[in-house]
């Protein structure tokens, strides 16, 4: 495969040397190593790195949403519960987290951020989709 023909999004990570399963970012999940196209396979050091590469790229299951684009996904009633939600003293973390500037984004795998989009009413398959 030359480096033109590389599409991250199509392709297997074994990882940590595995070689009995390899994730597949088309399936955003492992399959069976064997299933794996050599041709796209590239070996990474830990689940770490891999699910550091993948949120740099915005491929899900590990990537990010911006903040910005969440709050135009919310309709006008979720983005209500979410600032009443926010004035909860059990949801200050949260807030903190969401306010913090040097963060402009968040993960959207992150537990916390996907029990809250829940709690406003919202969906996080759509809140939390990868951004296009």
């Amino acid at each position: 495969m030359s480096l033109s023909d590389y599409n991250p999004r199509n392709c297997f990570w074994i990882v940590a040397g595995d070689e009995q399963r390899a994730f597949s970012s088309a399936a955003g999940s492992y399959v069976n190593a064997s299933l794996a196209d050599p041709e796209r396979t590239t070996h990474i050091d830990s689940e770490e790195s891999l699910v550091a590469v993948l949120r740099d790229l915005n491929i899900p299951p590990y990537h990010r949403v911006a903040k910005s684009t969440i709050i135009y996904r919310l309709t006008n009633e979720q983005l209500a519960a979410a600032v009443e939600a926010f004035a909860l003293p059990e949801n200050l973390r949260l807030r903190e987290r969401w306010y913090a500037p040097d963060q402009p984004a968040i993960n959207a795998n992150d537990p916390e951020s996907v029990a809250f989009v829940l709690t406003i009413g919202a969906d996080p398959d759509v809140i939390l989709a990868p951004e296009s």
